[in-house]
């Protein structure tokens, strides 16, 4: 699976298990074909056959081989992964604590294939906004990765992404991009410049260098992401949701809100089908869809999909996630447009709360909501609000270092 090519590898996995499945339960050789099966769904994003697989073969291994062999802790650990792509949160951090548990007893807690699942356990931290749970099980994993082999080595550089995922969620801008560049390095050094995992790095580089004003750069960074993704996945990937939603930000940003449009019905076609109607991701591309269509003075299907966006994100994520903040922020600007000022306020209001709840102050990305925020009121003409929001923001800009976006 070296250049990603999953379809032709999945007809191989499928034969090797014809014959793997004659050898005893304890074969070994039975273990990897059918994790390496599961893998390969998994890439596919065939999240249901991988699930089908791993729900399958497990209780089979534990009751028979018990915990302490070597496939159980692994296949825990791609279960736990298949959870967190289904956006099932809860599931995948109990699964990949069981899988740390038993890995820990088998190999020690410093062994690189626990480290693998620790290092998957911060960033679900991450996707769930618990950045002070995930940092120090990241820092962990790298040091255990970097213990165990050159600092340059494919492992460091998937947990060198999820540390640039985190500085990126608190605001880190300049250090997330750096890390991104360096993992995306390693990557191409060791996987080739046209592999999918190549193309997921390349598109959290993209909103990195958005958030930093390199448009050029992030317009590139996407379009190569897009054309990999395509290559290697198929246009019905989960992936290519998210780099047709990292393209049209860019040109939402660029003032083609036409073509950004066009970009996002296709990015919410493909998460709908193959994630399904609860996902956070169809939500962050209902989100984005939605506030295109306000810019565009359809204020109707713009409410229709920032309120779908914001009930996603509540039952996900939990109604104190700073996404939730971003939904609101959105309704809250409709509501505005509309002249619906006292529903716009209680909006702003929450979404205030929530970032001060899930948001350290000296997050940059504090400081640019509070802008956003007073734009708001001040089209409400609620001069007193954005003029305390912005006295605010601007006794926290100096702290942050970072540059400010453009197009915030």
């Amino acid at each position: 699976m070296m250049g990603g090519q999953y379809d032709e590898a999945e007809k191989h996995f499928e034969m090797a298990l014809r014959q793997a499945q004659l050898f005893n339960l304890s074969d070994e050789r039975l273990h990897i074909t059918l994790q390496n099966l599961g893998a390969t769904f998994f890439k596919q994003g065939k999240f249901a056959q991988a699930e089908a697989l791993f729900t399958t073969c497990l209780p089979k291994f534990e009751s028979q081989l018990g915990p302490s062999t070597a496939i159980v802790p692994i296949m825990t650990d791609d279960l736990g992964a298949v959870y967190q792509a289904q956006g099932r949160y809860a599931e995948a951090e109990a699964t990949f604590k069981r899988s740390i548990e038993w890995g820990e007893k088998l190999g020690g807690p410093d062994h690189p294939r626990v480290a693998s699942t620790i290092a998957n356990l911060g960033s679900l931290y991450v996707l769930q906004g618990k950045y002070e749970e995930a940092l120090p099980r990241l820092e962990q994993a790298l040091a255990a990765f970097d213990k165990a082999y050159d600092q340059e080595n494919p492992l460091s550089a998937s947990v060198i992404n999820s540390l640039a995922v985190t500085y990126s969620r608190t605001g880190e801008w300049t250090k997330a991009t750096a890390l991104f560049e360096r993992s995306l390095r390693i990557h191409e050094k060791d996987l080739g410049p046209e592999h999918p995992d190549v193309a997921a790095i390349l598109a959290n580089l993209t909103s990195a260098y958005q958030k930093v004003g390199r448009w050029d750069d992030a317009e590139q960074a996407a379009v190569r992401a897009q054309l990999i993704h395509d290559k290697t996945l198929g246009p019905k990937h989960p992936q290519n949701a998210f780099g047709l939603n990292n393209l049209a930000m860019i040109h939402r940003a660029k003032g083609n809100k036409t073509l950004a449009e066009e970009e996002l019905k296709c990015a919410r076609t493909i998460a709908e089908e193959v994630l399904g109607p609860d996902h956070p991701d169809l939500a962050m591309v209902l989100d984005n869809l939605g506030a295109v269509e306000m810019e565009l003075g359809r204020m109707d299907e713009a409410e229709a999909l920032l309120k779908r966006g914001l009930e996603i994100r509540e039952k996900a994520l939990g109604a104190e996630h700073a996404m939730v903040a971003e939904s609101l922020e959105h309704l809250a600007a409709l509501e505005a447009q509309r002249e619906q000022y006292v529903q716009a306020d209680l909006m702003l209001r929450r979404a205030m709360t929530i970032l001060e709840n899930s948001m350290k102050p000296e997050n940059p990305d504090f400081a640019f909501a509070l802008v956003r925020y007073a734009q708001i009121y001040r089209k409400m003409h609620y001069e007193r609000e954005a003029e305390g929001l912005e006295a605010r923001a601007e006794t926290l800009r100096p702290k942050s270092g970072e540059p400010t976006p453009e197009n915030e």
